[in-house]
C-alpha cells in the first residue's frame, strides 16, 4: 500500500504531517489489478534522493523497473497519448516530478484520461521535492486520481539537488 503522507506548512519555513490516509489507497488497490499495484508500490518503496532532473528521475525507474525484471518502453516522443514509460506492454506510467510549479500537475488529469482510451489501467507516481510548497496541493491530486476508475497513484517525498 502506499504510503501517502499529508503535510501543510507550520509557519516556520517547515511542514508538519497532519495525516496518514489509507483510505483511498486500500479502494484504489481493490479497483486496480495486483500487478499494477505492484508496481507503484515498488516504485514508491525505493530511494531517489540522487534525482536532480525529470530526466535523471525518468532514467532510474526504468533502470529499477528492468533490473525488477519488467519489460520497459521510454516513450522518447512527447505526444498525446505518449506516456513517460509502459511497462509491460500493459501498464502506461505518468511520471512528474514537482517542485513550486504547479503546471505539470494541471495537465495531469488530461494526461490521464488521454491514456485511458488505450490502456484499462494507468499508474502515476510523482516524486516531490520536500522544500516545495505544493506538498498539500500534490497529496489532494493523488487523492483526486486514486478515485480515477483504472488509476493508482503514488507520490514520494524526497530531497531533489536540480543541477546547477
Amino acid at each position: 500500500k502506499p504510503k501517502m503522507i499529508y503535510v501543510k506548512e507550520n509557519g516556520n519555513g517547515g511542514y508538519t504531517k497532519i495525516s496518514n490516509d489509507k483510505s483511498d489507497s486500500n479502494n484504489t488497490a481493490s479497483k486496480n489489478s495486483n500487478k499494477l499495484v505492484s508496481i507503484m508500490n515498488f516504485l514508491e518503496s525505493k530511494s531517489y534522493s540522487e534525482v536532480r532532473d525529470e530526466e535523471e528521475f525518468e532514467k532510474l525507474v526504468v533502470t529499477l523497473l528492468k533490473n525488477n525484471n519488467h519489460k520497459v518502453l521510454r516513450q522518447k516522443s512527447k505526444g498525446r497519448f505518449r506516456p513517460d514509460i509502459l511497462v509491460d506492454d500493459k501498464y502506461p506510467i505518468e511520471l512528474k516530478l514537482v517542485e513550486n510549479n504547479i503546471n505539470p500537475l494541471q495537465r495531469l488529469i488530461g494526461q490521464i484520461s488521454d491514456y485511458r482510451t488505450n490502456h484499462k489501467e494507468v499508474g502515476v507516481f510523482i516524486l516531490v521535492n520536500q522544500s516545495s510548497t505544493l506538498l498539500q496541493y500534490v497529496g489532494d491530486k493523488i487523492k483526486e486520481l486514486n478515485k480515477m476508475s483504472g488509476v493508482f497513484a503514488v507520490s514520494k517525498i524526497s530531497e531533489i539537488r536540480r543541477k546547477r
